[in-house]
């Protein structure tokens, strides 16, 4: 939030702010008290940002386990064994979040969205490519 009100003076009204979160906010774990409230209040916030602060446009992402991030590198079973629990047979990548967030910050259209992936499905599909632009496709919807 300091960054945003420290950059909100040179920002024009065609400024896109994309925050990220994590899934924590939809499915807590014990010990996560702090990490899914942080990530609860970033969904939330974005949301009064857009309206408080428009013309500038606010989204955020929150992703799940991405398949090719350090975090997840050598551990091959625990991730074919999330990878077979997929709606497409496959993981969102590193990859996948840079385009989404170029989607949400290029967008126009877009404001107060929240785009998040799960292990098990996604609240809306990672960017797919239809005749090289990107395209989003809703999954489903919570």
């Amino acid at each position: 939030m300091e960054v945003i009100h420290t950059l909100l003076p040179r920002m024009t009204a065609n400024a896109s702010v994309v925050l990220f979160g994590g899934l924590a906010k939809e499915r807590p774990y014990p010990g996560s008290t702090m990490v899914t409230s942080v990530n609860g209040a970033v969904a939330t916030m974005i949301r009064t940002l857009a309206i408080e602060l428009a013309p500038i446009r606010f989204n955020s992402i929150h992703p799940g386990i991405i398949g090719d991030s350090p975090t997840w590198m050598g551990k091959t079973d625990v991730i074919a064994a999330i990878r077979e629990r997929t709606p497409g047979g496959r993981l969102a990548m590193t990859e996948d979040v840079v385009d989404a967030v170029d989607f949400l910050s290029t967008n126009q259209g877009l404001t107060a969205s929240i785009y998040a992936w799960t292990a098990v499905g996604c609240s809306r599909s990672p960017i797919m490519r239809e005749n090289g632009q990107p395209i989003m496709r809703n999954w489903d919807r919570r």
